[in-house]
């Protein structure tokens, strides 16, 4: 699941110049829309919001979010699919211990508001998503595996670092859903920025 994940997954940008005394002031860079994140000063629009989870019966003492800007399904054939409209998204991934606990609300209860947690290395982001593979049918939509070959992806990986900054959140692990407010920043292995806000509700992936 991490590996399909990851190649789906508020940039702001403080410039500093060295003017005369007689330049114009610099123009402040424009601020994201609700939900989104940027790269190079390039906004990707993701409207979509999925709250991963470890299926158990052991639980990874994690989770992660994803950002898109489509829909994504689950089921015990598939796995977990993404809608083949969808061309950019970013997943976080949060790891509290390398230790497996018992159940969901044990992870969830771990995420709290007004919360900053560090993000994992396979945290990434990928744009520019062209093409599927494994496609299939569900109620007259198309799902698939992105595929990476054309696509760009920008991932922590080794080298890079990034945190997310949860300012509120509540789950409901009975009807699958949430509601989160969040904004995240971290920069990839070359050194690229990623910064990004999602405010509102979100499903539940239990497939990794």
């Amino acid at each position: 699941m991490k590996n399909l994940i990851k190649i789906l997954v508020v940039l702001v940008l403080t410039l500093f110049f060295n003017c005369e005394a007689d330049d114009p002031a610099p123009l402040s860079p424009p601020p994201l829309s609700t939900n989104s994140f940027s790269i190079s000063s390039v906004q990707y629009d993701t409207d979509q919001a999925y709250l991963l989870l470890d299926d158990g019966p052991q639980y990874n003492d994690g989770f992660g979010l994803v950002f898109i800007n489509g829909n994504m399904i689950e089921d015990n054939v598939n796995g977990a699919s993404v809608e083949t409209t969808t061309t950019q998204g970013a997943v976080l991934w949060v790891e509290f211990s390398n230790t497996d606990v018992t159940s969901e609300q044990a992870v969830t209860n771990q995420i709290i508001n007004n919360s900053n947690f560090n993000l994992d290395r396979e945290t990434s982001a990928i744009t520019n998503i062209t093409n599927y593979t494994d496609t299939f049918v569900d109620n007259g939509v198309q799902y698939g595996e992105p595929d990476e070959t054309n696509a760009t992806i920008y991932e922590i990986g080794l080298t890079g670092n990034g945190s997310i900054n949860i300012i509120s959140f509540t789950v409901d692990l009975v009807t699958r859903t949430g509601n989160i407010d969040c904004s995240y920043t971290f920069l990839d292995e070359n050194n690229n920025t990623v910064s990004g806000v999602f405010t509102g509700s979100f499903g539940i992936i239990n497939e990794f």
